[in-house]
């Protein structure tokens, strides 16, 4: 029989003509020592002095209870072998190591081999593991300005909510949109653009204190997640000096420092069970509040992440249809060409018992963040529908426009509830006005398209909003289904003083009307603006100057007496051979 030395050096001299470095381990002993290695582990380990107090918890960043696990699990089974990845702990490796280790059990006929040593194979693995962490690394970041990109950013917005359940703190989600961006992009080009995009996106980094995060979701569209609140009210104080900083003018060349500015809107909570894309509608809602009150630091719509609060104040609203607290109010368009007035924009209003009359604006984020307020939706449509009806059925050709909002673009849900209110018509046609805005959440979207194209077909039309502001895109005038165009409010006032505006408004009318499409202009408060506008081929205009919105009722009781607006007459069906 031969003795064990002979068997270990049989052993050995097997492990040592192998090219895969391994070595050989007694799991009998603490931290387990290695007690032979082969000539390719030594040439890969070269820095490391093998001696016996080598062990393998001593080399790798590992624990015994690890390595025991693997080698008790091979030696219940020899024939079976097990995997693991380890990294290099030594001081005197300069840069880590990874190694996937496999263990292998020994089995032999001869009883002086020692059942607790085990073989472990190893084979470094440090390119593939830094490489898949690079590709990991790249794919979370947006590649122009180094923040985290959408997806990685909102997966971290996910991953941080349900930790809000044991830290007890409050999450702030910040939505940026640069203001001017695409006139910039015109007027210097694309690469400019992106200059600013790169140091706005450097800015916003450098002003990341711990635990607060930067991401760009696309476009000139930049968002938060700020960690660190302790009062909620902190917050416009915070990210006004934030976006001072941030939007110091940037020098483009040497005679050259674009000034650039941007409107913010921001959600809170401290509910761990919040949903990540109630955050964003909540957000994305306060910052487009907050570009129509340019002097406010920012809107909070905080109560709308909260659930529990949303479910409570949708219902409020809901009952506020049963109880008649909801009113249609109506925003006069008037024919430049006639004189009379050829439709209404539906402008809803909630007679609140505490708080008085609200403007849509005020409760329509807590019916975005509810699925319930789509029978919001539904009575907005319905109720529009009959009175339009009730207009053809006097005599009248009169177009009643409702505003949709993104989710109703998004799931389509505007036609069925359309297609409900056939029958109020007596050709079936559902003579209701769309107006949309311009997004890029539905820009080419067949679905978005081919709803509005139901909408069309049956009976109604489409009237593209806040056409010309810094984010239009006339291609995207060309794509969709579409029947007016409304010029942003921005380009319709104070247009004596600005020639350039004039020009600019004039090319904007030109535009549309080669596309066949007539143009509207609201919020016309001036004579002057009026007659500019007139001059330069507008169409239709709505704004206080001689109409402001009025009730159903008001409106109705005016009917009563005389065909008549104030001084506009309406447009009767007997005029027109079409809409």
């Amino acid at each position: 029989m031969s003795s064990h030395l002979e068997q270990m050096a049989k052993l050995a001299h097997w492990m040592d003509v192998l090219a895969l470095p391994a070595i050989l381990v007694d799991s009998s002993l603490p931290d387990l020592p290695i007690t032979h290695a082969n000539k390719a582990w030594l040439t890969s380990h070269s820095q490391i002095a093998l001696n016996d107090e080598t062990t393998v918890t001593g080399i790798y960043q590992v624990s015994p209870l690890e390595v025991l696990e693997k080698i008790k699990q091979v030696q219940n089974n020899p024939q079976q072998t097990r995997d693991s990845v380890v990294k290099s702990a030594k001081k005197s490796i300069k840069k880590s190591r990874w190694y996937r280790h496999t263990f292998c059990g020994i089995e032999s006929n001869e009883e002086l081999i020692n059942s607790n040593l085990v073989l472990i194979f190893e084979q470094d693995i440090t390119w593939e593991v830094l490489e898949n962490s690079r590709k990991e690394q790249k794919s979370s970041i947006d590649p122009l300005t180094g923040l985290l990109n959408r997806e990685a950013f909102l997966n971290k917005l996910s991953e941080k909510l349900p930790k809000l359940a044991d830290s007890h703190e409050m999450i702030c989600l910040v939505f940026i949109d640069l203001n001017k961006f695409k006139p910039i992009n015109d007027d210097y080009g694309h690469d400019v653009g992106d200059r600013i995009l790169i140091q706005i996106g450097e800015r916003l980094l450098n002003e990341m204190s711990h635990g607060n995060t930067a991401g760009r979701l696309g476009g000139d569209e930049f968002v938060l997640l700020l960690t660190d609140i302790k009062d909620e009210s902190s917050i416009p104080h915070f990210m006004d000096n934030l976006l001072d900083r941030v939007f110091q003018p940037i020098k483009i060349s040497k005679d050259i420092n674009l000034s650039i500015g941007g409107s913010y809107g921001y959600a809170c909570t401290e509910d761990p069970k919040a949903r990540v894309e109630d955050l964003l509608k909540a957000a994305d809602q306060a910052m487009y509040l907050h570009k129509k009150n340019p002097h406010q630091a920012g809107l909070s719509v905080r109560q709308i992440v909260d659930r529990r609060k949303i479910s409570q104040q949708t219902e409020s609203i809901l009952n506020a249809l049963k109880t008649q607290e909801l009113e249609m109010f109506l925003y006069p368009l008037v024919s430049l060409d006639k004189e009379e007035i050829i439709g209404f924009e539906v402008l809803p209003r909630w007679h609140h018992q505490t708080y008085g009359t609200l403007e849509l604006e005020h409760f329509q984020p807590l019916l975005l963040a509810s699925e319930d307020g789509k029978m919001f939706d539904r009575w907005l449509i319905h109720t529009a529908a009959k009175f339009s009806a009730t207009m053809q059925e006097q005599g009248y050709n009169i177009g009643i426009g409702i505003n949709l909002t993104r989710r109703q673009l998004d799931d389509g849900s505007f036609v069925e509830f359309m297609r409900e209110t056939a029958s109020f018509f007596a050709d079936g046609r559902v003579d209701l006005t769309l107006e949309i805005v311009e997004s890029p959440y539905f820009r080419d979207n067949a679905f978005t398209f081919s709803a509005l194209q139901q909408a069309r077909d049956m009976g109604g039309q489409v009237v593209l909003d806040h056409f010309g502001n810094e984010k239009s895109s006339f291609s995207f005038v060309t794509q969709i289904p579409l029947d007016f165009i409304k010029l942003h409010e921005s380009l319709t006032h104070d247009l004596k003083s600005q020639r350039d505006k004039q020009r600019y408004v004039a090319s904007l009318i030109a535009f549309s009307h080669r596309l066949g499409h007539p143009v509207v202009a609201s919020g016309i408060n001036e004579e002057d603006d009026f007659t500019i506008l007139k001059s330069l081929g507008c169409d239709l205009i709505q704004g206080g100057l001689w109409l402001k919105p009025m009730s159903l009722k008001q409106i109705e009781e005016q009917l009563l007496n005389d065909a008549a607006v104030g001084k506009f007459k309406l447009r009767a069906r007997t005029n027109f051979n079409d809409k």
